[in-house]
């Protein structure tokens, strides 16, 4: 079976490229169309709650149609999203929130199907290493993207990167033929995902403050980037010192994360990834923001691989639990996305606290 793990890189890291070209650049986009801050934030919003809310639709359609199915049927929202961004700039006016929702489905028949595919073929006794690759390929596939989207940007305009990022968007359904497909039996009912939380009560808190992590640093980040030094070549710059950083150092720590402690590396990690936000809230500068980025390229790695392995070794603690574990996760990571996002509204007028309160979530690390 590990085999396909190889196929199941190669579809992550076509996608992960197109997405590593266009994601940090659809929230400039929307603001140099004149939409304010705030419905920005909504629009944000509104995307997670799609994602969460579909999950569970695609686990229900994954029995009808297969988890092949469903990645095939992510592509149709995909373009629908690619789509109707590319028509506002001129003039077509589909309401943000349909934008938010296209998106949303897309990601959730995506991600379902993906993680269920990598659940099944790793091993959780190189876990570790599996998980580090399977990070790693899509940084290496798109390390220069945001650099190369600023650059398209810069020459062509938002709608020719959108329409590029479309066509590689396509071409990571290639690899899904070699998938094979393998039967599911998902249990919806409400008690299961209470047993589910009662046994994992201390992954679901964690789950919430990386979902905290992962959204400031992926969609925020690059907004207060923008806002602060008024240079789109600035964000691309800021994305792609990121990705530097996490190659370098994604495959050491993926075999060192199966030899040691994987919570105490996460400790480790989070305490500099917060002095790192410190440090971008207090010492708002250009160098600061370069340099920050390279670190985080290290230290997000340092936290998310052994994280995520734990993820996933969680999710194959009983074989027949598999389904459920991966929908059981939407649910923190919701809460996480629904809580930052809640929270950056409250804040609108005072922007920058967001840098401070994803340093103080790192905090909840600690108590895993």
């Amino acid at each position: 079976m590990r085999k396909y793990l190889t196929e199941i890189y190669l579809m992550h890291s076509i996608h992960g490229a197109a997405g590593a070209l266009i994601g940090i650049f659809i929230p400039i986009y929307l603001l140099n169309l004149k939409f304010s801050l705030a419905q920005i934030i909504v629009y944000y919003f509104i995307y997670s709650a799609a994602v969460f809310l579909f999950s569970f639709f695609s686990g229900w359609l994954s029995l009808k149609i297969g988890l092949k199915g469903i990645v095939i049927l992510s592509f149709p929202f995909l373009l629908g999203h690619i789509g109707t961004l590319y028509l506002l700039s001129y003039g077509f006016q589909t309401p943000l929130f349909a934008i938010a929702v296209l998106n949303g489905i897309q990601a959730a028949f995506y991600w379902f199907p993906l993680h269920l595919f990598f659940s099944r073929h790793s091993e959780i006794d190189s876990m570790g290493d599996q998980v580090a690759r399977f990070f790693a390929w899509p940084k290496l596939a798109g390390i220069l993207a945001p650099l190369i989207g600023a650059g398209i940007v810069a020459f062509g305009g938002f709608q020719l990167l959108i329409l590029t990022a479309g066509l590689i968007y396509m071409a990571s359904i290639v690899p899904l033929i070699y998938i094979p497909e393998f039967s599911l039996k998902i249990d919806f009912r409400f008690k299961k995902f209470i047993s589910l939380f009662k046994r994992n009560t201390r992954y679901f808190f964690v789950e919430i403050a990386e979902n905290i992590r992962e959204d400031a640093e992926g969609i925020l980040w690059p907004i207060f980037v923008f806002l602060t030094l008024q240079k789109v070549l600035s964000v691309g710059l800021v994305g792609t010192l990121a990705g530097i950083g996490s190659i370098i150092f994604t495959f050491l720590v993926g075999r060192y994360a199966d030899k040691t402690n994987k919570k105490h590396l996460m400790k480790i990690a989070a305490l500099m990834m917060a002095l790192i936000w410190f440090a971008r809230f207090y010492f708002p500068n250009e160098i600061v923001f370069y340099l920050s980025a390279l670190l985080t390229g290290f230290f997000a790695i340092l936290l998310a691989v052994p994280f995520t392995s734990i993820m996933y070794g969680l999710a194959k603690t009983k074989e027949s639990e598999i389904e459920e574990f991966i929908l059981f996760r939407e649910i923190p990571v919701f809460l996480g996305r629904a809580l930052l996002y809640t929270i950056v509204l409250f804040l609108i007028a005072n922007f920058k606290y967001f840098l401070l309160f994803t340093a103080f979530s790192h905090a909840i690390f600690f108590f895993y």
